[in-house]
């Protein structure tokens, strides 16, 4: 009598919803029997934010930007401090990178100097939206 089962269900890595995952069974007669039901993969909530950036146009590392899973893109808040507490950047929208300027309307646009930048960044979960994380931290900026 081998009632040991080792079960593997895979689905892809980044995308959540509703999967179908048979099971099927057979007796020691080698009668067999399946049953099928909808398992849900939730979408993981994650969020990524580099600590250093050179905007210098060498190709690496020339912006800074959040990304990640499962981030709903009309909810999205980016925000750059300087060290004295004044704005310097903001976006509402995640596909637009800070490349070191000063990017706060009214303000003349120039490139801020080097050092240490505070940023404050608000997201909502896309498959559930009463989850949000508001995320403070420092960057670095070097050319």
């Amino acid at each position: 009598n081998d009632s040991s089962m080792n079960i593997t269900i895979e689905t892809p890595y980044d995308v959540g919803g509703f999967y179908p995952v048979t099971l099927t069974v057979e007796d020691i007669f080698g009668c067999t029997n399946s049953v099928t039901r909808d398992i849900e993969i939730r979408d993981i909530f994650n969020l990524y934010i580099p600590t250093s950036f050179t905007p210098n146009n060498d190709g690496t590392n020339d912006a800074f930007f959040v990304y990640g899973s499962d981030i709903d893109p009309d909810k999205f808040l980016l925000e750059i401090y300087n060290r004295w507490g004044e704005l310097v950047f903001k976006t509402l929208d995640m596909n637009e990178p800070w490349i070191g300027n000063n990017g706060v309307a009214g303000v003349p646009d120039y490139y801020v100097p080097n050092g240490t930048y505070t940023y404050r960044v608000k997201v909502h979960s896309l498959s559930e939206q009463t989850i949000r994380k508001e995320v403070f931290g420092h960057v670095m900026l070097i050319r």
